[in-house]
């Protein structure tokens, strides 16, 4: 059980960590956002001022990271 608590939480990161994976800005990633592409609640959320976002939509939005 433990295993898949590591595998679920390793599917979120901030939108600064998702900008150093994948090479671009962060303010690339927030554009996107703000664009509507992507949808609240299941590709990113707010939590307090920090944006999270998965992994998937970024896979999605921009392919596997560099």
């Amino acid at each position: 059980m433990m295993k898949e608590y590591i595998e679920i939480i390793n599917e979120v990161m901030t939108v600064s960590e998702a900008a150093k994976l994948w090479g671009l800005s962060e303010g690339a990633i927030r554009k996107t956002i703000s664009s509507n592409r992507l949808k609240l609640g299941i590709d990113y959320r707010k939590s307090g001022r920090i944006t999270l976002i998965t992994k998937e939509a970024m896979i999605k939005l921009y392919g596997n990271f560099k």
